[in-house]
């Protein structure tokens, strides 16, 4: 996890399970993420670069919501977006809809999560690794 952290964040409940749980969960996890990707930043050498919004997906049952974590890393201030609900399970409809959000969070996270990550963390280590 310290080299390739999440880049999507889920948490699951049951119907009736408590919402509430899931999402201090999630922001509980968000945050240590925000944390981890803050430090590599810089060791990196690049404590201003900004941080992409990390989405925090929960299911509670048939239900698929995702909301969106924005960090400003040069104000120190953290926005969380309001759910966006992508997906109702309990029809064949829903359940295409939950694999297109899943399929559209795959992309985001293998192209442009990973390119962030490789140039503004990895690369500059190596970098720095190198040159001793």
């Amino acid at each position: 996890l310290q080299w390739a952290p999440p880049a999507v964040s889920f948490e699951t409940k049951r119907s009736g399970e408590s919402l509430s749980e899931a999402i201090l969960q999630l922001d509980i996890w968000a945050l240590a993420q925000v944390k981890k990707l803050t430090e590599l930043l810089s060791l990196a050498g690049r404590p201003s670069t900004p941080i992409p919004a990390l989405p925090l997906v929960i299911i509670q049952g048939e239900d698929w919501t995702v909301r969106f974590l924005e960090i400003n890393v040069e104000q120190k201030q953290a926005t969380l977006w309001s759910k966006i609900t992508f997906a109702d399970t309990t029809e064949h409809r829903g359940v295409y809809q939950a694999v297109t959000g899943l399929q559209a969070l795959l992309k985001w996270a293998a192209e442009e999560y990973r390119a962030w990550f490789v140039e503004n963390i990895i690369r500059p280590l190596s970098q720095r690794v190198r040159d001793g």
